[in-house]
């Protein structure tokens, strides 16, 4: 039996336009927190040539 999909359109106002934009915003902002904390933690490990300290999700999100 195929599996049924349904595309929906949505028609947002000026505000929730707003709200959306400003929650992709901070979407964005948290994306690059974690970037930047996963690329200096990677540094590091780089620098004390320690393959431990090597950065996972796990270490990211408790770091940052």
């Amino acid at each position: 039996m195929p599996i049924k999909t349904h595309k929906i359109r949505i028609y947002p106002n000026a505000e929730m336009v707003t709200v959306i934009t400003e929650l992709m915003d901070y979407n964005r902002f948290c994306w690059n927190k974690g970037l930047e904390t996963w690329n200096g933690m990677y540094e590091e490990s780089l620098l004390m040539k320690n393959k431990k300290l090597r950065p996972s999700g796990r270490k990211v999100a408790t770091n940052w």
